[in-house]
């Protein structure tokens, strides 16, 4: 929460594999609680990236987030989620653009080919894997196509990672 308040967040979105939904969800203790309490999530909790984050749930993702016109995005999950969240954050830039109907992989990496690069909302990255995709600036996903595809730029890199070893605990 300490790291949510130095953003002067007011509308959160939380993005997380359902593995860890458990973690972050349940009891009036966790992350989503909290934020609730405070009124400060901008959305239901998003778990609609699967493994290898495919377009469908990407952009799903994206939508949602605009709508709820979100000011931080968190990332709970493996590098599919971590990824994902960056991708999100480039469609959040968009804001105000008449062109941004709703979210397409085009328009998403249209955005690193701006000049000047619009401010990216801020991201909290939680890892549960080894995967190390909040540490890069680098986003990959799945089309539709069965294609990998994706994108880079320095500012993908998420604003701040912090490690919980629980979320982690019984991998090898």
């Amino acid at each position: 929460m300490d790291e949510l308040s130095t953003f002067g967040s007011k509308k959160v979105f939380v993005l997380a594999n359902k593995s860890s939904r458990k973690f972050i969800e349940g009891n009036n203790e966790k992350l989503i609680d909290i934020l609730q309490l405070k009124g400060l999530l901008a959305a239901p909790l998003c778990t609609s990236i699967g493994m290898g984050g495919g377009e469908e749930g990407l952009l799903a993702a994206c939508d949602e987030a605009y709508a709820a016109d979100a000011d931080v995005v968190v990332t709970v999950g493996g590098g599919a989620v971590q990824d994902a969240g960056k991708l999100i954050r480039l469609w959040l830039a968009t804001k105000g653009n008449a062109d941004s109907v709703s979210a397409t992989v085009e328009g998403i990496q249209g955005v690193t080919k701006r000049d000047p690069m619009p401010a990216l909302p801020p991201q909290i990255a939680i890892p549960n894997s080894f995967a190390m995709a909040e540490a890069t600036h680098v986003a990959g996903l799945t089309t539709k196509a069965k294609t990998k595809s994706g994108a880079a730029h320095p500012s993908l890199m998420p604003t701040v990672i912090i490690y919980d070893p629980a979320l982690s605990k019984g991998l090898p």
